[in-house]
């Protein structure tokens, strides 16, 4: 547990908005096409991120609004993302407390669950909406997700740290 016990300053909106414009820049940019099959949807694990550890600043309709950015930028059905953020927002503020009793390795097991589910959603309206099956490989994503939520809090929480005093004093 080590630093969980660690007293933090409080975060500052700046650092929010930038590092949700930072997810969402991370999913625009262009991988190619093993990149994209293996690309996590960064905003969601910020999203996640910023819902577990501050639900006061980040909730469910930032989640929806910012859904809605996705489907936008995308170009897919208006409304996918913004129903599948939301409905993962909504499981990750219920889930909040237990997973802040566990270790980064068992959070990442609580995180691999809402991660499938986001992509679930979006897959069973593009598949009702007439787009093919891409197969299992489609999930591995939520896979690499999860593997990098065990260094999403540790680096989200570089800027809350306190400075180490160097007065001599």
């Amino acid at each position: 547990m080590g630093r969980s016990n660690e007293i933090l300053l409080p975060v500052k909106g700046s650092f929010i908005l930038l590092s949700i414009l930072g997810g969402l820049t991370l999913n625009l940019l262009p991988w190619g096409e093993v990149g994209t099959l293996l690309r996590p949807d960064f905003l969601l694990l910020v999203l996640v991120y910023w819902i577990i550890y501050h639900p006061m600043r980040v909730n469910i309709g930032i989640a929806w609004l910012l859904g809605l950015v996705v489907d936008v930028a995308y170009g897919n059905l208006f409304g996918q993302y913004a129903l599948a953020y939301a409905l993962t927002a909504y499981l990750a503020l219920v889930m909040r407390r237990r997973v802040l009793m566990f270790p980064l390795g068992q959070q990442a097991l609580h995180i691999l669950p809402l991660l499938l589910l986001m992509q679930a959603i979006v897959m069973l309206i593009k598949l009702s909406s007439g787009t093919y099956w891409p197969g299992p490989a489609y999930f591995l994503s939520s896979a690499v997700g999860a593997l990098l939520w065990l260094w999403l809090p540790p680096l989200m929480q570089i800027p809350q740290r306190k400075k180490p005093n160097t007065d001599p004093q």
